[in-house]
């Protein structure tokens, strides 16, 4: 949420210091409460003068608005002024100066979209990283080794001086695939809302319009009764249904794929852009737009984690399901021990 906000904003939320930032504990508050929305049986919140107030959303989401409003107000004054800093290129300064260039965007539309970047950027992106840490934490099958050995041969030796085109699915075949599996297995958002804004033919019947759609993308991914499609089976042989590692990797040569064996003999089946199976990111027109940074930025993360630490489970640590909010999450808190590793002595050769 920190890096949401002050790249979206600007401005400097300071959850992880302590900040009683209002801005923040009314984010957190919708974070909470959408899903009861999203999940009610009828709208209580279009009831007339207390509906919005029900749940406590309307007090946070008007105190939060208010706030966006005053920032746009502050960012146009700065514009008008010229008094912007180098090197703060927000979404709301290029937002605003294309604005005052030709009013294409409606105040309220404007903070819309800034309120979204929080739901969009920082649930979805902190649920997949604790998956792929609750993932190589708990593995047992050498997967972290892999990750390991790979990203020693492929990266450079300071991370500081990755580059985007060093997070790509040929550089870190196995480190993607494990990001391609946690999306399409835990993906950050198990179902989305939508609605329709004309009538839509569907199945030999018609949507509608004004019809809300509740569409399941995790039972789609999933599908225990139809075998997904443009999903492929693990390398032994795994469905659809069990979650699997390495079912986006492709090997090479006696198709070990052992640590030793690198970039030259693993590659990794990126799953197809408008795949109807593999919806994280959505699907045509509405695909996210960060898409690639997300998964570079997580890519990055994970590389950072696992060539600095070795991960592991507490001891006695309890069981670990999935509980779906807003997006999904570990039921209980995951305890990590992460024990520094000793200086790699192995370099990297991707120069």
């Amino acid at each position: 949420m920190d890096s949401t906000a002050l790249v979206g904003l600007g401005q400097d939320f300071n959850t992880l210091g302590g900040s009683d930032s209002v801005d923040a504990k009314d984010i957190l508050t919708l974070f909470a409460g959408t899903p009861i929305r999203a999940l009610s049986p009828f709208p209580y919140w279009n009831i007339p003068i207390i509906g919005q107030y029900l749940d406590g959303l309307g007090w946070a989401h008007k105190r939060l608005r208010d706030s966006m409003s005053r920032i746009i107000d502050a960012q146009q004054q700065q514009n008008n002024n010229q008094t912007t800093s180098a090197g703060s290129d927000t979404f709301v300064k290029k937002v605003v100066e294309q604005n005052q260039q030709n009013s294409s965007f409606h105040r309220g539309c404007i903070i819309g979209n800034m309120i979204t970047i929080f739901f969009a950027g920082s649930d979805s992106s902190m649920s997949t990283l604790c998956s792929i840490v609750q993932t190589l934490a708990q593995d047992e099958t050498n997967l972290q080794e892999e990750i390991y050995s790979e990203i020693i041969h492929a990266l450079p030796d300071d991370l500081d001086e990755v580059t985007l085109e060093d997070l790509g699915p040929d550089r870190i075949p196995r480190l993607m695939a494990l990001l391609y599996e946690v999306l399409r297995f835990y993906t950050p958002f198990p179902n989305i809302l939508l609605y329709t804004d004309e009538e839509i033919p569907f199945c030999g019947t018609t949507l509608a319009k004004g019809t809300h759609i509740f569409a399941l993308l995790r039972y789609v991914m999933k599908n225990p009764h139809t075998a997904a499609k443009d999903v492929p089976l693990g390398p032994n042989g795994e469905p659809s249904t069990v979650f699997c590692p390495r079912r986006y990797l492709l090997t090479g040569g006696d198709g070990s794929g052992g640590v030793d064996d690198c970039a030259p003999m693993v590659s990794v089946r990126v799953p197809e852009r408008n795949s109807t199976s593999f919806l994280s990111f959505g699907h045509g027109s509405r695909v996210c737009l960060g898409k690639a940074l997300a998964e570079a930025s997580i890519a990055l993360t994970v590389a950072t984690l696992v060539r600095t630490f070795t991960m592991k489970l507490a001891p006695n640590h309890a069981p670990i399901g999935r509980i779906k909010m807003l997006a999904e999450v570990p039921d209980v808190d995951i305890r990590v021990m992460f024990t520094p590793r000793e200086t790699p002595t192995t370099t990297n050769t991707s120069s």
